[in-house]
């Protein structure tokens, strides 16, 4: 549509030049005429009822996630130097990253392999935790101290803030292993009224039966959606979310949260689209553009974000 659109109008805007005015008048002469003007028609009826698709009511609950536990983009992810000042802006849910070591501790990074300031590489499955708690990371131009899961949670507990935790564990994960990880902090995450998300959909399935906990498939594609009761929610990259992606989660009455959203036309589209809730390095400023967005809202950007940010999966 967009095609025919643009090679109609570029005739009528020829007319306007003498260079080419004789060409596009035999071009526009009679019954072609009639025609490209039945075609423009036929495009703005199509486009009018189409319309529905881009866009569904939005949600009642709406939900604020701190991406990495930041408030802010360049903050320490995943880190203790970070939650208090995250949970001071009041994130329904701080997101984090955690993954076993050697012996078994759950500790919070996002990278398989951490880089120490003297240079060491160490991979956090092959270390102990007993090493891996004496050396300084440096990361994206931060020196940091790893943190167990343990000890976070603990505090987020003593905050009264809310963790989505992202499990990042490969298919070599035993049943065996993800019982003890249950043993170990289940009590912690059901105080604290955890959700758990992973990649690993296999990883889902399975320690869904070992936990009451909220859990939920998170990916960077489309992927597909029934009423299974193992995904209670699905955590989507932003720019694979649409409409009818959203309407279909909602008839299976689940959850649908789009990461990672920090401008505020990608928030103003998320919430016409229907999602959830954004997980996002900004949580203050996103809220405060969620409580706002009734007088401002604008379908018109938010249409022009779609246009120029969702991407196929072929």
């Amino acid at each position: 549509m967009y095609v025919i659109t643009a090679y109609i109008l570029n005739l009528y805007v020829t007319l306007l030049t003498t260079d080419h005015k004789k060409d596009a008048e035999k071009k526009l002469n009679g019954s072609s005429v009639f025609l490209q003007g039945l075609i423009l028609i036929v495009i703005g009826a199509g486009s009018t009822l189409i319309s529905g698709n881009y866009f569904i009511s939005p949600r009642e609950k709406y939900l604020v996630i701190a991406h990495k536990g930041v408030s802010y983009p360049n903050a320490v992810p995943n880190s203790l130097i970070a939650l208090k000042r995250t949970i001071a802006t009041h994130p329904d849910y701080i997101e984090i990253d955690i993954q076993p070591t050697k012996d078994g501790v759950y500790v919070l990074t996002h990278n398989t392999k951490i880089k120490t300031v003297s240079g060491e590489t160490l991979d956090i499955s092959k270390t102990n935790w007993s090493t891996l708690k004496t050396k300084k990371v440096t990361e994206d131009g931060h020196q940091f101290y790893l943190t167990s899961f343990s000890k976070y949670i603990d505090l987020a507990n003593n905050k009264k803030q809310k963790l989505l935790v992202e499990l990042k564990l490969n298919q070599t994960i035993t049943d065996e292993q993800l019982k003890q990880f249950v043993a170990k902090y289940g009590k912690q995450m059901k105080e604290n009224k955890s959700e758990i998300q992973s990649m690993n959909q296999n990883v889902i399935k399975r320690i869904y039966q070992y936990t009451s906990l909220t859990t939920g498939l998170l990916s960077p594609v489309k992927n597909t959606v029934d009423g299974n009761k193992i995904s209670k929610f699905y955590a989507i990259e932003y720019s694979k979310v649409d409409a009818h992606l959203s309407s279909q989660i909602r008839q299976h009455n689940k959850d649908l949260y789009s990461w990672t959203v920090n401008d505020k036309l990608d928030v103003e589209t998320a919430y016409m689209i229907g999602v959830n809730g954004v997980i996002t390095d900004k949580p203050r400023e996103t809220r405060t553009i969620l409580e706002n967005i009734s007088e401002k809202l604008t379908y018109r950007r938010a249409f022009i974000s779609m246009i120029l940010n969702q991407q196929s999966d072929i």
